[in-house]
């Protein structure tokens, strides 16, 4: 079997207020993900008996954090319904719209397998351990993050993964190219005008220095 790893490429944006005036923070993050929540069930479907499937898929996915990729935005799994498809899925507007056509209408994406289980999810504010209502997700639509427990025993999984931090250049080119996207947006020019934030057109380099590790 083999472990296909992918890699998204984000950036971290924030704005903070300092005492001589505002400082714009921008940082790279990469996320490693593997398989779609649907192919890992699909794997479990082929490797354990009918009668124990159900409980195998909670026990291996419950508490994984997915990425969804048309909103790039993380959850984490709190149940799987095998009751729920796409297809038998609506939405609560009493419009009778299903998964499959909210999908298509909205995001243009088109759900291969409609008769797929649902992932249960539910959000939580800050300082919350527990919500009552549910939400959820499509299992094709979700990838899985980080590196699996049967990622972690591939050796050339493991390889791969110690290739995602950027180095100084990578950082470096990364962040000008940032700078000459929303210097050539006019829509972010204005933003952080409002702001009172001018983005210069280079890097400017800041003297530092490494100190040595001590014996502790």
């Amino acid at each position: 079997i083999y472990i296909r790893v992918r890699y998204w490429n984000g950036r971290i944006v924030d704005i903070e207020r300092k005492e001589d005036g505002l400082l714009l923070t921008i940082d790279f993050i990469q996320k490693s993900t593997t398989t779609t929540c649907y192919e890992e069930l699909e794997r479990l479907y082929m490797s354990t008996s009918s009668d124990d499937y159900q409980e195998s898929a909670r026990k291996e996915l419950i508490n994984k954090l997915v990425l969804t990729r048309y909103d790039n935005r993380t959850q984490r799994i709190d149940n799987i319904d095998f009751n729920l498809t796409p297809a038998t899925f609506l939405l609560n507007d009493d419009s009778q719209t299903t998964l499959v056509d909210y999908y298509l209408n909205k995001f243009d994406i088109v759900i291969k397998d409609p008769h797929q289980p649902l992932i249960v999810y539910c959000p939580r504010r800050p300082g919350e351990h527990t919500n009552i209502e549910a939400n959820y997700l499509v299992p094709e639509l979700c990838y899985l993050t980080g590196l699996s427990d049967r990622a972690h025993r591939d050796a050339r999984a493991r390889k791969i993964n110690n290739f995602i931090p950027l180095d100084s250049a990578g950082r470096q080119a990364e962040l000008s190219y940032f700078d000459d996207m929303c210097r050539r947006n006019a829509a972010s020019v204005k933003y952080f005008a409002s702001w009172g934030i001018d983005i210069v057109a280079n890097i400017i380099p800041v003297q530092s220095s490494i100190n040595e590790s001590h014996r502790v």
